[in-house]
């Protein structure tokens, strides 16, 4: 509501307008905290949500499996969404403790991570069914399993070509989500997930070739970024970004004193308050691209002699 009032003026940036369904999730907090969540569907709206709290307890991980899920349960009520979520935010964590190789090329225990994450997922969907027995029931049988099924699967056909995975994830996601995905950057968990995994893990040859791939693809880029980035950021760490991008972040100070809040597990006093970020984002936004803005056209009439 803030940032709707706020910021340059007839100008609204991509942070102004969530999404219909993570808004009305959001909302039902404030009215109805206590409600079971609407929402039904796994498009991929709240997998970043998982990261916070896996990487605050890394050391911990059942305390961070724990608070995931009650998190998922908040917004949504769809199994595949919940576990997504969770696993967003483990991988978070799991790939802090790789190395990527020495050639610069990705990196070489990818097969290894995916297999921790399909018992990740088991693990998940164990909780759930323990936590929320009632929306667990309600669940059909076709629905329980899919992201692990994808991520083995995934695994499975790990070296074949690149455009043949694509295919593979939206024929994968089309079959599991009953409606037709024609391509892998869609928003739904089966075709986001194994598609920020690929990139990070094969396709990548470092942080910025990861995360440049990634939002060269287009469509719900702003999902891909935030994956591709944690994920190759857990991997290349603050070094491994170049250069002139670091130096170029709206809001880099923050940034850098939220990451060092999750490491220490205190959130920082000196920083600022969400809305001002996103607010100099907004803005940042609207001054860089005030010179890709159309112009107006001005048509010149001679005066009638």
């Amino acid at each position: 509501i803030k940032l709707s009032t706020s910021g340059p003026d007839h100008y609204f940036g991509v942070y102004r307008h969530p999404e219909k369904e993570f808004s009305q999730s959001i909302d039902a907090l404030v009215y109805e905290p206590s409600r079971i969540a609407e929402h039904n569907r796994a498009d991929a709206t709240f997998l970043a949500m998982g990261i916070p709290a896996s990487l605050l307890h890394r050391d911990r991980p059942e305390a961070g499996i724990h608070i995931n899920i009650d998190i998922g349960l908040m917004v949504s009520r769809n199994l595949c969404e919940i576990t997504g979520l969770a696993l967003s935010g483990y991988l978070a964590s799991r790939l802090l403790l790789l190395e990527p190789r020495s050639d610069g090329e990705a990196v070489a225990q990818a097969e290894q991570v995916l297999t921790d994450a399909e018992k990740f997922c088991q693990k998940i969907e164990t909780r759930f069914r323990e936590t929320a027995p009632n929306l667990w029931d309600k669940t059909p049988e076709s629905e329980r399993g899919m992201l692990e099924q994808t991520i083995k699967s995934l695994r499975e056909q790990w070296g074949i070509r690149f455009d043949e995975l694509l295919s593979w994830i939206c024929q994968n996601a089309s079959d599991r989500h009953k409606t037709k995905i024609i391509s892998p950057v869609q928003s739904y968990v089966l075709t986001l997930l194994p598609l920020c995994l690929l990139l990070v893990l094969r396709e990548g040859r470092g942080f910025d070739s990861s995360l440049t791939i990634g939002l060269n693809m287009g469509k719900e880029a702003d999902k891909t970024g935030i994956l591709v980035g944690i994920w190759a950021g857990a991997i290349y760490g603050w070094q491994g970004i170049p250069e002139l991008w670091r130096s170029g972040l709206v809001n880099g100070k923050e940034i850098r004193l939220r990451g060092e809040g999750l490491f220490s597990g205190r959130f920082p006093k000196e920083a600022k308050d969400i809305y001002e970020m996103e607010l100099g984002l907004t803005t940042k936004e609207f001054e860089v691209g005030k010179k890709y803005f159309p112009k107006p056209s001005t048509k010149f009439t001679r005066p009638t002699p």
